[in-house]
């Protein structure tokens, strides 16, 4: 039977929640050698115990470069340069102002002042992040989206524009503030 007919089959039987021929190491080596997306195997020691081919591509590295770093040095660097740009982000916070971490790479900064103010903060905070010297990643640059709670608003209402404004500077070329 052809690989392609045997993974049909396969897939088509584990639909139904049927076994095949295949032990499940088989399906998982399988499924792994070809993922789409990054897929490792790590022990409790941080080491790599195997990579496909999407990871490496992910993190930039060879196979070979990968499994001679532990996870920890790939993973930590993240965490690193989101601390270092917190710390950006808070620096230009006055003590009236609340910064907080949003999600996963997002933040918000709860700011007392109006929309004015606010995007001097927000110009002000993406300049510091551009001036970030980050040897893990290179320069790094942010995109600002400002929302105005007016009166009768929502919390939610401010947020949703602030969210719309984030796409918006995205959308046209990043690094910028939109209002």
């Amino acid at each position: 039977m052809s690989s392609s007919k045997d993974a049909s089959r396969t897939s088509d039987w584990a639909k139904q929640g049927l076994t095949t021929d295949m032990d499940q190491g088989e399906l998982f080596e399988r499924a792994f050698r070809h993922a789409a997306i990054g897929m490792a195997l790590v022990d409790l020691d941080g080491r790599w115990l195997k990579v496909n081919d999407a990871l490496c591509q992910t993190f930039g590295y060879s196979r070979a470069e990968l499994m001679a770093l532990d996870f920890q040095t790939i993973t930590h660097a993240g965490d690193l340069v989101l601390r270092r740009i917190a710390d950006a982000i808070q620096s230009q916070a006055r003590t009236a102002d609340l910064v907080a971490r949003w999600g996963g790479e997002e933040f918000v900064a709860l700011l007392s002042s109006e929309r004015g103010g606010a995007r001097l903060f927000a110009e002000r905070v993406r300049a510091a992040v551009e001036a970030l010297e980050l040897p893990q990643v290179g320069r790094v640059t942010i995109s600002l989206g400002i929302g105005e709670y007016a009166g009768g608003g929502t919390g939610d209402a401010m947020l949703a524009e602030a969210d719309a404004m984030l796409y918006a500077a995205k959308a046209q070329g990043r690094n910028r503030v939109c209002d």
